[in-house]
């Protein structure tokens, strides 16, 4: 009966029928794998634009599953740190679907995801392998506008940045500030200052006065007219009235007597109104007041020649922060990104193609009908950067959204002790315009899980707890962006050899601030992109800033007003001097003349 059997079976159809299975099976099992593990490695690296590297890759034929073992991605900005490795994927496809060409996982699991690890190896593609990847690249039609929109707000923080004064690097404007020769200023701009003028005119108009008044005394005749008193009193002394006859001789030579003594008395009258105007024309405090107004008007000249730099009020939260605001964005952009150029709005379009008619289309999604690739529901674990264990999952990674009706959503969670991490992402393609959404929160979470970058000008903080909530919705083309920023008790690493000039300022005053708070926003389109960004920092630095900066400029400034002085106080004292001796020699000679007259 077996051999009846047997002869029943046609073996020429069986055994290569056999043969093709068994060779296929060995195929698969023997370079399946291979081909799968290649071909993820290169499909990584394009993506990343960093070397990728896979352990193992197995195949569970019995439930049509992968096993994919230590995903390394490494972080192509950093070569001896990963972006993130995954200890494990695993995953089973519907078999039946497979006929059609489709692949449906039902659940996956990806286990053990970290970010940022250290490597032992260098993570940077040959360039052999980047010029190919590049190549690749330009040959393929793909959305740019993310990275126009990228461009952009790099370009607009920029330009914003340059608009402010004092974000001016500390090192070029302590430059400016030390290469200011004042000696220099002065030399180059001696025939331009107003104090050298101004004292020769007042030496010219000294001597006038000077002149004027001599003139005025020595026109007096005083000696003569005393000579011309002591020959009277002399000869009236002389006089002898013996007879009648002498005295009118007598009375004519006192009467000439008094006359000269009249004329004296005069002349002490003249005498008194030339000191009045010796005093008033010769005042010396009048003439201070002249000079020392000059030396303020070169000086405040000169000042407007060195252009010193200034700090404005609400400009230090830009300057310390607008960095690291721009790189958050643009990281969250990346992978925005990343998302549009391999989820590209309306996949599968030649599902939907239909003709157009008069009414309304409508589409009826049947419970039965599959994309070409669905992944109904990925579960997630792993750890951050400081340890801190997270789980979540990912739902609906698909080539059709709208055959579905669902867009791709992430959430993933982490909560102990007080500390929690939250990330959602949901990417939606079901209509015309495609929105791209990420929301990231932190609550008391060590500042190792966020990238805080290496503020400029602020001390590096070596410990902080940061509480953040964040969101990015990038619609069509409108970006929307969103952070509230706090960090909590902050310890800063301790001050090192001394810095550049703002520098050294800011480590100074923010040691002492325990708490930094942070809003930024940036809105629009990529033409009309607008930002703010405030912190707590503007209200307690800037004064504080100015004033410790000013000392610096008021150091500068108190160096050109000695300078100055020095330069223009020689002639201003010798002026001073002969103008005083002047006075005097009017003054002594008026006193002189007035107690000769007063000895008449």
């Amino acid at each position: 009966m077996n051999l009846k059997f047997l002869k029943i079976i046609r073996w020429s159809a069986v055994l290569p029928l056999v043969i093709i299975t068994v060779s296929a099976g060995i195929f698969f099992s023997i370079y399946f794998p291979v081909m799968l593990k290649n071909g993820i490695i290169s499909a990584g690296e394009a993506v990343f634009g960093a070397k990728v590297e896979i352990k193992n890759v197995t195949l569970d034929y019995t439930k049509l599953g992968i096993t994919i073992s230590q995903l390394v991605v490494a972080n192509k900005n950093k070569p001896m740190t990963n972006l993130f490795q995954i200890g494990e994927i695993k995953f089973a496809m519907k078999p039946l679907l497979l006929l059609e060409k489709k692949v449906l996982v039902e659940e996956m699991s990806v286990k053990d995801v970290q970010m940022s690890t250290a490597r032992k190896t260098d993570g940077t593609l040959p360039p052999k392998k980047v010029k190919k990847i590049v190549k690749k690249e330009k040959k393929k039609k793909r959305d740019t506008y993310v990275d126009k929109l990228m461009f952009s707000i790099k370009q607009k923080a920029q330009d914003e940045i340059n608009k402010i004064p004092a974000v001016k690097d500390a090192k070029t404007v302590e430059k400016e500030i030390k290469n200011i020769n004042i000696d220099e200023l002065l030399a180059k701009e001696k025939d331009s200052l107003e104090t050298p003028k101004l004292i020769q005119t007042l030496v010219t108009d000294s001597d006038v006065k000077y002149n004027k008044l001599k003139s005025d005394i020595d026109s007096l005749k005083v000696d003569d007219q005393i000579a011309a008193v002591k020959v009277l009193v002399e000869e009236v002394k002389k006089i002898k009235i013996n007879t009648i006859q002498d005295v009118q001789p007598a009375a004519q030579q006192v009467q000439e007597l008094t006359k000269k003594n009249e004329g004296l008395i005069e002349v002490t009258k003249k005498l008194g109104t030339i000191q009045q105007e010796t005093t008033i024309a010769l005042a010396k405090s009048d003439l201070v007041k002249q000079i020392n107004s000059a030396i303020q008007t070169d000086y405040q000249n000169l000042l407007s020649k060195i252009k010193l730099p200034e700090f404005s009020q609400g400009n230090i939260a830009k300057v310390l922060f607008g960095p690291m605001w721009t790189n958050y964005v643009e990281k969250t952009l990346t992978y925005i990104n990343l998302v549009r150029k391999y989820m590209p709005p309306k996949a599968d379009k030649k599902k939907f193609a239909v003709q157009r008619a008069k009414g309304k289309d409508i589409y009826f999604y049947k419970e039965q009908s599959y994309p070409t690739l669905w992944i109904k529901k990925s579960l997630l674990t792993g750890q951050l950067p400081t340890q801190f264990a997270f789980s979540g999952a990912i739902f609906d990674i698909t080539t059709n959204q709208q055959l579905i009706n669902k867009p791709i959503l992430v959430e993933i969670l982490g909560a102990q002790s007080g500390q929690k991490y939250s990330l959602t992402c949901e990417f939606d393609r079901r209509q015309d315009v495609a929105q791209d959404t990420i929301k990231l929160g932190m609550k008391n979470l060590p500042l190792g899980n966020f990238d805080f970058g290496d503020v400029k000008y602020l001390p590096k903080i070596e410990q902080g707890n940061i509480n953040i909530e964040s969101a990015f919705v990038l619609k069509g083309e409108e970006l929307n962006c969103e952070m509230e920023l706090a960090i909590n008790e902050i310890k800063y690493v301790p001050k090192n050899a001394p810095g550049d000039f703002l520098a050294e300022i800011v480590h100074d005053l923010v040691t002492g601030l325990k708490n930094i708070t942070v809003k930024a926003k940036l809105y629009g389109k990529m033409d009309s992109l607008k930002s703010e960004l405030e912190s707590n920092i503007d209200k307690i630095l800037s004064e504080k800033i100015k004033s410790i900066y000013g000392k610096k400029v008021e150091e500068l400034k108190k160096e050109l007003k000695t300078k100055l002085d020095t330069m223009v106080n020689t002639e201003k004292e010798k002026f001073l001097q002969q103008y005083e001796n002047k006075k005097s020699e009017v003054e002594k000679q008026i006193k002189d003349i007035l107690a000769k007259i007063e000895e008449q």
